[in-house]
Parts: C-alpha cells; structure tokens; sequence
C-alpha cells in the first residue's frame, strides 16, 4: 500500500510563536492542498501536547546515528502501529522537506543552523529529497564558515526564497543559483481566533518586547530606555500600555529588567499564535519588536511602531509601505513620540489603513505565486 504524502517542517517550534505562525500557515495550505498528508516537525518541536494540538507527527531520531537506526529498527520489526499510536515516522518516508527557520542563516547566528540541516539533507531517509527554503531572512556573510555552510545548504536545496531584496542579494554573494526567488513573509493569510472565553482589557495598547534587541541589536540599553519611554508616552496620553508576549520565555526577560526600572505593567500571554494575532489587532495601538507580531498588526490593516535588530525590519516595513513606523534611532525620543502622535488618534491609525490593506492583499497574491512553485516541487516528488 502507497504511503500517504510525507512532508517535513523544519525550523519551527513553539519556542516563539512566530516560528509557530510559520508552522500553521504551512500546515493550513498543505492540508488544503493534500488531503491526508502526514506533516512531520523534529523532535525538539516542542512537547507532545504541542505536536498533538496542531496534528504533527515527528521522527524517531537521536543525537546518535546508532540510536535512531536502533529506534526505527525496533519499530519496523516489532510494533509498526507504534508509529499511528505516537504519531512518529520513519525519516525514510519523508518526501519532501520544507524549512522556515525565518532567520538563521546569518552571521548573527554563526554556521551551526546551515550545517545542521545540510547534515540531516545528505544523510539517511533524506538524502536525495527534495528540500525548499521557503522565504525568510539571509545575511550578512562575512564570516567564511557561516557563507560556506550557506552556499552548501542553498545549493542542495531545490527551491530557495529570500523574503526580502536585501536577503536575495546576500545569497547572490554566496553563488549564482538559478533556483533563488524573492517571496514574502507567508503568514499574512493567517485568520485571527478570538475564542469566547478569551479576556482582555477593553481598551489598551500593546508593547511586544524582544530580548534579541538586548542580546542581538547594537545597544541593549537603549532599548530598554526605548521601551520605557514607550510605555511613558502610552501612559500619558491614557492608551493604557500592556505588554504583550510573543516568546513567552526569553521576552520575560525584557518584562523583568523594565520591572527593575520601575515599570511594572500588565502581561497578556496566550499559547496559540492566531489569538495573539486577534489580540493584537483589538488594540488601540502596537509598538512592538517582534517580526511577526508587528506582520499580524500590519496585515489586519493596522500601523504599528517597530524597532528592529536586523535588515527583515526595513525590509517588511517597505513591503508595507510605511517605513516612517520604524524608529531607527532608539536613543531620539523625539523619533518615538513623533510617530506616537500621528497614530494616538482613530483619526491617525485609520489614515493607514487602505495603504496597509492593499499591501497585505498584494502579499497574499505573492504567497500564491510561491505556493504553486512549492506545490511544483512536491509534485516532482511524487512523479519520481
């Protein structure tokens, strides 16, 4: 009997529910697309709550080549519904392999993430699979282990999409590959859920914090001064600021250092990225510094105020069409309140809304394009 359609997601996790959201949009298209397609994540996913609420399935696989021979051995000789009663597969029935790491192929990140995956490309089940880096952010490569460990990955892979310009030409620096495309962010398309039991303030601002700003950007102080100018500001024109958690472990971090400093303010969590997305589009007004935060407020045709860590921030606010929300220098508050100003009245915030809505509708068209490139790869597959 021919196995379903096995398709694996590599790069996402619930460690931060911008990598979930990434999980979701392409669990969304392919289940609409494929009928019964098993979705498989790595292990370290996240636990199996996590994998059974979203209908993942993972592999037997061990830090030890030896380990996870034994494990597949194991169940293929003694107990094969293990696999339907854990939801676990084999890597040899993987058809294809799709990564969204979002941003890992950087110098920020060093070579490890491009060497673990081309590792996993060319041995066992996967090797001679195809693999797609779907859109996400590349770059700089200066350091010749992290370009080389790139060049290699880019070059396995059958289809590979820079989410932005200034990505594309950081991989055209590493080779000439007929396979690189420029695609947007795909989660744009994602519904908001409100579900009926979810509480929130009735009128609020959110604050999403970003503990890369701290360790990753130039000056972890003058981000935390920027936060808390930014909570001042919202305080004193009565916007009511909470803070709003996208990765509810590291970004605690931030809320405890602001703490420190006096600003103690509420925290609004939730485990599912589609309610943060409904959260956040309730909101009066949103200053935020996570990527895909600020992407579920901008594609609900709502402005928000960025600060970013790296080139994926100019890059989306262009897509967007409104570069003047991303404040370049945290230590100029007089930056923070200018942009504060032009949106603190419905007046304001609504002046944006048909330019952001136009381009969340030419994103979605962008993310079509790309998904029939995908769906030309997982077709190959199966015609092999």
């Amino acid at each position: 009997m021919k196995q379903p359609l096995t398709i694996e997601i590599h790069g996402t996790g619930t460690h931060n529910r911008g990598a979930e959201l990434m999980a979701i949009a392409i669990a969304e298209r392919l289940r609409a697309k494929y009928p019964g397609v098993r979705i498989v994540v790595p292990p370290g996913f996240g636990d199996f709550e996590a994998r059974a609420r979203h209908g993942f399935w993972t592999t037997w696989e061990f830090s030890r080549r030896w380990q996870s021979r034994f494990a597949a051995k194991w169940i293929q000789r003694y107990s094969k519904d293990i696999e339907e009663a854990s939801g676990i597969v084999d890597p040899s029935e993987i058809d294809v392999v799709l990564d969204a790491s979002g941003f890992s192929f950087s110098d920020k990140w060093g070579p490890k993430g491009a060497r673990h995956l081309l590792k996993r490309m060319t041995r066992g089940g996967r090797a001679g699979k195809p693999l797609v880096l779907l859109p996400q952010a590349f770059g700089p490569f200066t350091q010749p282990e992290v370009a080389d460990a790139t060049r290699k990955l880019c070059q396995r892979a059958s289809l590979v999409c820079a989410r932005d310009a200034r990505s594309r030409e950081e991989v055209l620096k590493l080779a000439t590959l007929p396979t690189l495309r420029v695609y947007p962010d795909f989660t744009v398309g994602i519904k908001p859920q409100r579900p009926a039991n979810l509480r929130i303030p009735e009128q609020f601002s959110a604050v999403v914090p970003n503990q890369r700003m701290v360790d990753k950007g130039q000056s972890g102080e003058a981000y935390l001064g920027f936060i808390g100018a930014a909570v001042h500001s919202l305080k004193r024109r009565g916007l009511n600021p909470v803070f709003l958690l996208h990765d509810a472990n590291d970004d605690r971090k931030v809320v405890s250092a602001m703490r420190e400093r006096g600003i103690d303010i509420p925290v609004l969590e939730h485990e599912d990225a589609r309610v943060l997305k409904a959260i956040l589009g309730k909101a009066t007004l949103v200053i935020g510094s996570r990527f895909h935060a600020l992407v579920s407020t901008l594609s609900q045709g709502l402005p928000a105020i960025a600060a970013g860590w790296s080139h994926k921030y100019p890059e989306l606010y262009a897509d967007f069409g409104c570069p003047e929300f991303l404040i370049g220098d945290l230590a100029d508050d007089a930056l923070l309140e200018a942009a504060i100003d032009r949106l603190a009245t419905p007046e304001g915030r609504a002046s944006y809304k048909q330019r952001l809505q136009e381009a969340a509708t030419r994103i979605k068209a962008q993310n079509e394009a790309m998904w029939t490139e995908v769906e030309a790869v997982i077709h190959a597959s199966q015609t092999r």
